[in-house]
């Protein structure tokens, strides 16, 4: 990894070993997440039923 490399693409080096991770395991443009929201927005959306909480929250032992 060289700072030209870099440079030749007008990022920084951690930018452009990002870039070329992403490239190695090919992943996709989109976010999957923002895809599904976007087909259910051309679609109208879908209203979820979401229950509300009842649960009292659980101590976690960090130790």
């Amino acid at each position: 990894m060289s700072f030209s490399r870099a440079a030749k693409h007008g990022r920084s080096v951690e930018a452009d070993v990002r870039a070329i991770l992403n490239a190695a395991v090919d992943l996709p443009e989109e976010n999957i997440l923002v895809a599904l929201h976007a087909s259910f927005a051309e679609v109208g959306g879908v209203d979820l039923h979401i229950p509300e909480r009842t649960d009292a929250p659980r101590e976690v032992d960090l130790s």
